[in-house]
């Protein structure tokens, strides 16, 4: 290895993008940048892995993973040094040239800066562009899970939305919009209470599509105990991806997600979707308990039933601090086999696992982001009554609400709250452009306040993503293009 220098190789359309394997040098023009003697330096976040005695360095900014020698890990524990102290402690390893040569590129790939890394306040808030909404058709629902977060699906709003409502919320969605794509999530409590109004809603957007050129997708969230073969038929000929409320074995559903008169749901479920799953057209979501902890158990009994994708959620208002940390044990345990999919080639079984192979993409692909999610800014949710939120999670907390249909939204001020860039506790974490923060409704039930995360939010993101990394690292080229093609 050449000393003082890290490797990276980016990939054909992907910006930001690198990984580790064969590689180039990064070549920095002499005297792009200058470095004088009195300035100090210092890193923005970072941590180093390593994987089979070779060392890592990932950073926030960069967002990449870089191979480093000895010579830069010196380096990095220099931080808040001048340059001239860092080309002495580094004079045994590289010459006064090969210093300053390193730190001008390390600059140049935003690894270090040349003031103290602090929260940003001026960071511009991104305007609105809806591209997504979502539309709880019923605040009401058939079922009375225990770990239901909306009052029993009611949200303290029971009720189900009106076609005025949803015509005037699609409205102000194309309105607000410059996309050509746009796409409307049903939801509830149960939205096939309210199917009526769904099949009303598709036919208004393809009158939509014909008048203006815009086209819609579609998603249903459903507890899957209304379909009829009909729903199915509709569901099936508009497209509409449909994910399934399932936890897993019958024994293990039933334990949380019952009826009213507290028979449980899997059966119905199963017989209900059979087809579905045979055409692989519907997504299971199972949702973590202390008494369902599993996740590998859960992932392959989902699998089994021929589910397409299967992310898997904690139900964090059922969890203490002691059964958290056993339900994180078994999250570590679920990484570990996917890493064997994914090491034994079993590509596609391991695709299934759909919440750690979305947050494998963001070292993958590494853009650096502001926020976790759409929330309030790509997308939003719509109450019964057209009272506009940043998402689903938040209908009915009604200091949240971004405004109504009728008289427009204002999210700076949400925007600016949950941008991961302002808060102090995560400017200086390594892992900020990962778990972004963590999601602001989860941030607000743990802790009373959307910007801040708990100690045990925290904690999981870190030692999810510390795995993950590790993981990628150890991934072969073929594994990169069978997990992500390039179409």
């Amino acid at each position: 290895m050449v000393m003082g220098c890290f490797k990276l190789r980016k990939r054909e359309g992907s910006v930001h993008h690198r990984w580790i394997g064969p590689f180039s040098i990064i070549i920095i023009i002499r005297g792009e940048m200058i470095m004088l003697n009195t300035d100090k330096i210092y890193f923005y976040p970072y941590k180093i892995f390593e994987v089979e005695r070779r060392k890592y360095l990932y950073t926030i900014y960069a967002s990449g993973l870089f191979e480093i020698d000895n010579a830069v890990s010196k380096l990095l524990q220099l931080n808040g040094s001048t340059v001239e102290s860092i080309k002495e402690a580094l004079k045994i390893d590289l010459t006064e040239d090969k210093s300053i040569e390193l730190l001008t590129d390390m600059e140049n790939e935003k690894l270090l800066c040349r003031n103290e890394v602090s929260h940003d306040e001026s960071q511009e808030i991104e305007k609105a562009n809806f591209s997504a909404l979502t539309l709880m058709l019923a605040q009401e629902c058939n079922m009375r899970c225990s770990y239901c977060y909306g009052e029993g699906g009611e949200y303290n709003n029971k009720g189900i939305m009106t076609e005025n409502v949803a015509f005037q919320a699609i409205d102000y969605l194309v309105k607000n919009s410059t996309d050509e794509l746009l796409h409307i999530a049903f939801l509830g409590g149960e939205p096939l209470l309210n199917f009526p109004l769904l099949k009303k809603v598709v036919e208004y957007c393809k009158q939509i599509s014909a008048d203006t050129g815009k086209k819609f997708s579609y998603t249903i969230t459903t507890n899957g105990t209304l379909i009829t073969d009909n729903i199915e038929k509709y569901l099936t000929e508009n497209k509409i991806v449909c994910q399934i409320s399932l936890d897993g074995t019958k024994e293990k559903n039933d334990m949380n997600r019952f009826f009213r008169n507290k028979k449980g749901s899997y059966d119905v479920i199963v017989e209900k979707t059979k087809s579905m799953r045979h055409m692989n057209l519907v997504t299971a979501r199972a949702t973590v308990t202390p008494d369902n902890s599993d996740y590998k158990e859960i992932f392959n009994h989902l699998n089994e039933l021929e589910f397409r994708a299967i992310p898997i959620a904690i139900a964090q208002n059922m969890v203490d601090d002691e059964q958290f940390d056993k339900i994180l044990s078994e999250y570590i345990n679920y990484i570990f086999y996917f890493e064997e999919l994914i090491l034994t080639k079993q590509y596609a079984k391991a695709k299934k696992m759909t919440d750690l192979v979305n947050a494998l993409e963001k070292i993958e692909f590494g853009n650096v982001r502001n926020n976790g999610c759409g929330a309030g800014r790509t997308m939003f949710a719509v109450d019964i009554d057209g009272t506009l939120y940043p998402c689903h999670r938040f209908v009915g907390e009604r200091k949240f609400a971004l405004g109504n249909i009728w008289t427009g939204s204002d999210n700076s001020k949400f925007l600016k709250m949950i941008n991961v860039r302002n808060r102090d506790k995560c400017s200086k974490c390594w892992a900020q452009n990962l778990c972004l923060g963590c999601c602001p409704h989860e941030n607000y039930t743990n802790t009373n306040n959307i910007n801040l995360a708990s100690e045990r939010s925290c904690r999981m993101a870190k030692t999810i993503y510390k795995k993950l990394i590790s993981v990628y690292i150890k991934m072969s080229d073929e594994d990169k293009k069978m997990m992500w093609p390039e179409d």
